[in-house]
């Protein structure tokens, strides 16, 4: 029987794909991450932001401003409980990045050891959720070629992630240099303005020693 919307409304059915969602628990929080058919991994972004306290929209923001995080960020078809819905999902890869440049200072005290462990774990036990998987769908011979690529790809982005982190350091280094010369000079200026003081404040008395006396010479002469 002829699907009564035509033909091309049923090719853009049957042609229509979407993911199915992977809970991965991560020290009481749950990560939500799904699989392209090429294999690649992307991580709901919304409940990465959730799981850490953080607005959803000015990190989006953030990411679209950002020159590599913004060709990770992409809305994608996941089956939810409530049906198929286009969400924003970050790609796996790039997971490190985006944590390396949120600042802990925007995360409440109770979460900042969180973070801690997202920047250190997450990927890698994403990563591993996933593994099994992409190793039995892979071709034998694109087996060690992609975990090859995710290695240096990880490798790349921690690289870029350190030397930001190695650029804030210098920054405040030199920050703090600068504060250290100001205090130095205003120590200097303070003492000198100290040994000033006394000079100023106790004029010299003027000695006995200087003072005229009557000498036997100018004193007048008794007559005989």
């Amino acid at each position: 029987m002829a699907d009564p919307r035509g033909p091309a409304a049923a090719g853009s059915l049957t042609q229509r794909l979407f993911a199915l969602p992977r809970i991965v628990p991560f020290y009481g929080d749950e990560l939500v991450a799904v699989q392209q058919p090429d294999g690649t991994i992307f991580v709901l972004f919304s409940r990465l932001c959730e799981n850490l306290g953080l607005e959803r929209t000015s990190q989006t923001r953030r990411v679209q401003r950002h020159a590599v995080l913004n060709r990770g960020l992409m809305a994608l078809d996941v089956q939810t409980p409530g049906g198929v819905q286009a969400l924003q999902c970050l790609k796996l890869t790039l997971l490190p990045l985006w944590l390396s440049g949120v600042q802990a200072s925007r995360i409440k005290p109770e979460l900042q050891e969180q973070l801690i462990r997202y920047q250190e774990e997450a990927a890698d036990v994403l990563w591993q959720a996933f593994k099994p998987q992409i190793l039995i769908e892979a071709p034998p011979e694109d087996r060690e070629s992609a975990l090859a690529i995710g290695q240096l790809e990880q490798i790349i982005e921690q690289s870029k992630a350190m030397q930001r982190m190695a650029e804030e350091q210098i920054a405040l280094i030199r920050r703090m240099d600068a504060a250290a010369r100001i205090v130095k000079t205003i120590q200097t200026d303070v003492a000198v303005v100290q040994v000033r003081l006394p000079s100023a404040t106790h004029p010299r008395t003027t000695s006995r020693a200087s003072t005229p006396s009557c000498t036997a010479a100018s004193r007048p002469r008794a007559t005989a």
